[in-house]
Formats: C-alpha cells, sequence, structure tokens
C-alpha cells in the first residue's frame, strides 16, 4: 500500500476529479458488479460453502498494487490505475468486511459465517492498520518529500509484489499436505472466478463508453486483488479454515499469471495494429 501511495502523482488527480466517470465505473465494477456476479457464479457452481465464502471475500478485497504494473504494461491508464487502488483500497476499510458480512447474508452459506466469533468492529482496526496507515504515510511522503517518495517508489513495488508472494507460498508451505489435497477442488472454481472479474471490469468499462486505455486499466484493476489481505482475515477471522486459505492463495498466484499474460497481449496487440497503420500508410 505504501508502493501505491508513492505512486501517485498529484499533478494528475485534478484530471481524474474533472473527469470522474472513469473511476466511478472502476468503483463500481470492484464493488458492486463483482461480487453480484460472484454471488450468481456461487449459487450456479454448487460449491462447497467455504470455497464460496472464500471467493466472495476475495470478490470485496481491494485492488492489488501490482495492478498498476500491469496496466503501464499494457499501455492502460496508470493514472486511472493508481487512483483506483488508492481509493479502493481506503474504502476497504469498511467496504471489505461490511460488504462481505452484506453478500454473505445474501449468500447460501450464511450459517458457515456465523460458526466463527466474526466481529466487524475487530476487523476494522486491522485494516486501518494495513490499509490506511501505509498509504497515508506515502501521502505524507509523496507531498512533502518528493525526491526521496520518487527514490522509494520502484523499489518499494518490487519490495511489495515480493512480500506479497512470500505471505501467500509461506502459507501455502505451512499448510501444503492439505492445500494439495483442496488444490484440485478449488482449481478451476478460481480461475473461472478470476476469468469473471477481467470480463466484468472490461464489459463495465465498454458499456459506459469508456476508452480504450481506461477499459483496460478497469479489466486489470476488477481481476487483480489484493489477496495478501484475504488471507490475513481469513488467518485472522475465520481461524484459517483450509478451503477458505487455499481459495485466497490459489488466487492470488493465478491473478499474476493471468495479470501477465493479458497485458503482453494488449502489448502485443498494440504492436500489430501499429505495424499494420504503417504499411497501409505506406
Amino acid at each position: 500500500m505504501l508502493a501505491v501511495s508513492l505512486g501517485l502523482d498529484f499533478r494528475d488527480l485534478p484530471a481524474i476529479r474533472r473527469k470522474p466517470f472513469s473511476l466511478s465505473i472502476g468503483l463500481a465494477s470492484q464493488w458492486i458488479i463483482m461480487p453480484l456476479l460472484t454471488l450468481a457464479f456461487i449459487w450456479l457452481a454448487d460449491l462447497s460453502p467455504y470455497i464460496s465464502l472464500g471467493l466472495l471475500l476475495v470478490s470485496v478485497c481491494p485492488g492489488g498494487n501490482v495492478s498498476n504494473f500491469f496496466s503501464l504494461l499494457s499501455n492502460g491508464n496508470v493514472a486511472l490505475s493508481v487512483a483506483l487502488t488508492f481509493f479502493s483500497s481506503i474504502f476497504a476499510v469498511l467496504v471489505t468486511p461490511f460488504g462481505f458480512a452484506l453478500f454473505a447474508n445474501w449468500s447460501p452459506f450464511t450459517e458457515y459465517v456465523q460458526l466463527f466469533d466474526l466481529r466487524l468492529t475487530d476487523i476494522v482496526p486491522i485494516l486501518f492498520a494495513i490499509l490506511l496507515l501505509p498509504l497515508g504515510f506515502g501521502f505524507l511522503l509523496r507531498k512533502y518529500v518528493p525526491i526521496l517518495a520518487n527514490r522509494l517508489k520502484s523499489p518499494m513495488k518490487i519490495l511489495g509484489i515480493f512480500i506479497l508472494m512470500l505471505f501467500i507460498f509461506g502459507a501455502v508451505w505451512k499448510h501444503r499436505s492439505s492445500f494439495m489435497i483442496i488444490l484440485p477442488t478449488v482449481f478451476i472454481p478460481v480461475l473461472l472466478h478470476n476469468l469473471i472479474a477481467f470480463l466484468s471490469g472490461y464489459f463495465a468499462g465498454k458499456v459506459a463508453g469508456l476508452r480504450k486505455r481506461e477499459i483496460r486499466t478497469i479489466t486489470i484493476e476488477t481481476g487483480i486483488q489484493n489477496t495478501g489481505l484475504s488471507l490475513v482475515i481469513i488467518f485472522g477471522f475465520f481461524d484459517g479454515n483450509q478451503e477458505m486459505a487455499a481459495v485466497a492463495a490459489w488466487w492470488g498466484i493465478w491473478h499474476l499469471i493471468a495479470g501477465s499474460a493479458l497485458s503482453i497481449f494488449y502489448r502485443y496487440r498494440d504492436k500489430v495494429n501499429s505495424e499494420s497503420n504503417e504499411e497501409l500508410q505506406l
């Protein structure tokens, strides 16, 4: 989260404020469309209760900071990507726990959530410490010590990705025997759920009539989730439920693979289109 706020360029903020529509569509895709489609997927796929709740929890987490790199690689709108990650992370302090409680009550597995001592007032301070404190520190650093912020921006992004992967692989390694048993069960549902996330972002931008760069960014922002945060919640408030943890861990690995592939595809298509236009001009 520190890397996200360090990546803010205050020169881009007035343009985003003047055109808030793209930002609103991106947030709606993450916080409304994606969870609702997840509910539909849960009902139709006939998954086990805790796999379903794991998917639902991931769907109400904010965007992951690696999405900013994928937006850059995809020739998307990087300023919009950073803004979406920044604001979704701020709102997540309340939206993630209360959104999960709301959508879980709409799912067929409400009674399974009630088996845990899940108090929303306990979750909010944890999310505040994980999300808002690093964001606030980076924001102040960017505003008042911009030279240092620019120097730290790239190393912090690399460090953030490294810590995320270390956290995910650590969780997988600690529970490797049970994870390998559960993985075949969550493998396909996570792939389909991630595909739903990318498609919901794409069609949200397309239906809203946004430009190509904005559509790409919202597609990536919706498909790249902060799975590290979901693992923290699972281990902290769901007793490390193995099915939910397997969903979040495999999501965290797969969305990096899918995001990389999509970004490379976008970049390759731009190159092909550019070469075709050059040939037409000749």
